[in-house]
């Protein structure tokens, strides 16, 4: 008996293994796509595409991710966005297109709440690093 109730625990754990993973992929590939086509990442737009309701896909995603699917699309922007302000000289505004955030204001205001510095900022103190 005990050790069924061993297996079973060690196959939920890697039944979640499994559905973070695919969750991450997800994620990733969605933010991808977002990125390329220039559109505001939504939850409610990925809930949709995956056959499920926003509560019920935002209870999975913190269930398995311990923060909410909004949360991880922004961090995923912003990681976009940081990459191009490193590595192009786009304005803020098509950085702010090009990282699915959508305009320069929601640039600014996801830099200043996850960094503490604007995006300009940011690009600043990049200048003269090699």
């Amino acid at each position: 008996m005990a050790s069924q109730r061993v297996s079973a625990r060690a196959n939920h754990r890697m039944h979640r293994i499994a559905d973070r993973r695919r969750y991450d992929a997800i994620f990733h590939k969605y933010v991808r796509d977002c990125c390329a086509s220039h559109t505001v990442a939504r939850t409610s737009e990925l809930a949709q595409f995956l056959g499920k309701s926003r509560p019920s896909f935002s209870r999975i995603i913190r269930d398995l991710f311990g923060k909410p699917p909004s949360q991880i699309l922004r961090e995923l922007c912003l990681d976009e966005a940081r990459r191009l302000l490193r590595v192009t000289d786009l304005g803020l505004d098509e950085i702010a297109a090009a990282s699915a955030l959508g305009d320069r204001s929601t640039l600014y205001r996801a830099f200043i709440a996850a960094f503490g510095v604007s995006a300009a900022e940011y690009r600043e103190t990049l200048k003269g690093k090699p």
